[in-house]
């Protein structure tokens, strides 16, 4: 309206200096208005990125626990021997004859859970587009692979106005060279391995997001994870459930990042001999939820979202922890695990006759399970008789082995 009422002046006013005068008056009043437009707008932005991203006064907890290594204590008498879930975050040193891992001991205080492996709290997601909860049951988690439904992020900035300790460390490249630190993104790393613990990862998930409301996820560059850079991209080769719990955990996406040592750089290598190189170095486990390999290196899942559940992975969790064998080399685990299947049979419901033959390759998948299926109730009801098999001699060349009266 303006610019046309300046157009009838102009068009009737007298001489070409009057029509200048009346044009520049119009372009001066419209500046203003676009200004104080744009000022209100900046006002209405600001305001609302200060309600949606600021986290309160809120401070940490004077019971908060001074080492990340230990879990809170939640125990469970498993036969006649005491479980002690401790996460198993301990510091893991290489050695000289292999990687190695010395567990810190726990200083927090007890408490008991039930039986109900559903130990995490549920939080409502706040992913946009999906409202769903994150806590989960153990078979509910063991289905989905530890993917929630609507997997969630919480908001706010973790330190506030306070810097980041993560600032300082360097973005992984793949120039690095080993022994140097750096940080990475969980989702931006490859496993080297098939198969994953559900109930470690559950428990280590509520570490992360404990530390997290404490404003001390920077605890976690105290866990070096390590790295081997390939010629297809970035390889951990151990932690892979401190990872995945933080992976599927309820921090902002920005915050779920690792802190990594560089133990071997092998980009410039082809992808067979860099495969030869991790098999010949036990940087890998191809063996996969069921036992069944060694496999090709290349069906390796290419995220750790992808692992499977493998019962028999956990079994030998809460053996380690209990002492029944002491040893923390990669994969050590795994390497009980497929000891024990030859005297342990998982649990199965009848199945059709077409998937027989399935399930007694495949006994740990879905289909072959029980439909009520609990994982810690059944680590709970083998435990004793898992114990006695890893005490036998033949267990002697497992890393670890504790040599017993009984088993001499």
């Amino acid at each position: 309206m303006l610019v046309a009422m300046a157009l009838r002046v102009c068009n009737g006013g007298r001489g070409r200096g009057g029509r200048v005068f009346v044009i520049f008056l119009v372009l001066l009043v419209l500046c203003a208005l676009c200004r104080g437009e744009a000022g209100d707008r900046r006002g209405v932005n600001g305001a609302t990125r200060g309600f949606f991203t600021g986290r309160g006064d809120k401070r940490a907890s004077s019971e908060a626990r001074d080492n990340f290594d230990a879990d809170a204590g939640s125990e469970e008498n498993v036969g006649s021997v005491h479980i002690v879930r401790n996460g198993g975050m301990g510091v893991r040193e290489r050695g000289g004859g292999g990687a190695t891992r010395e567990e810190v001991a726990s200083d927090a205080s007890a408490e008991h859970v039930t039986d109900d492996a559903s130990a995490t709290r549920s939080r409502k997601d706040t992913r946009p587009g999906d409202g769903s909860a994150n806590g989960m049951g153990a078979s509910e988690f063991r289905r989905t692979g530890g993917v929630p439904a609507g997997e969630g992020t919480r908001s706010g900035a973790v330190f506030g106005q306070r810097s980041n300790p993560w600032d300082a460390l360097e973005q992984c490249n793949v120039g690095m060279r080993a022994g140097v630190k750096c940080k990475m993104h969980v989702e931006d790393v490859h496993p080297t391995q098939f198969a994953f613990s559900p109930s470690e990862v559950m428990k280590k998930r509520e570490l992360h997001e404990e530390l997290y409301d404490q404003g001390e996820s920077h605890r976690r560059m105290q866990r070096l994870v390590p790295l081997v850079l390939g010629p297809e991209g970035f390889y951990i080769t151990d932690r892979h459930h401190f990872s995945k719990s933080l992976l599927h955990s309820d921090l902002p996406l920005d915050e779920k990042l690792i802190a990594c040592e560089v133990i071997a750089n092998w980009m410039s290598t082809d992808s067979e001999e860099f495969w030869r190189l991790m098999y010949e170095h036990s940087f890998v486990w191809l063996f996969d939820n069921n036992g069944l390999g060694p496999m090709h290196p290349l069906f390796l899942p290419s995220s750790l979202r992808h692992l499977q559940p493998d019962p028999f992975r956990t079994l030998a969790y809460f053996l380690r922890i209990n002492g029944v064998f002491n040893d923390n080399a990669f994969y050590t685990e795994f390497k009980w695990g497929q000891y024990l299947r030859q005297f342990i049979a998982l649990p199965s419901d009848p199945v059709s006759p077409e998937w027989r033959d399935w399930c007694a390759m495949q006994p740990a998948s879905e289909r072959c399970l029980p439909r009520d299926w609990d994982e810690l109730q059944w680590v709970k009801a083998v435990f004793d008789e898992a114990a006695g098999y890893a005490r036998l001699p033949q267990a002697s060349h497992l890393p670890g082995y504790i040599a017993t009266e009984e088993g001499r």
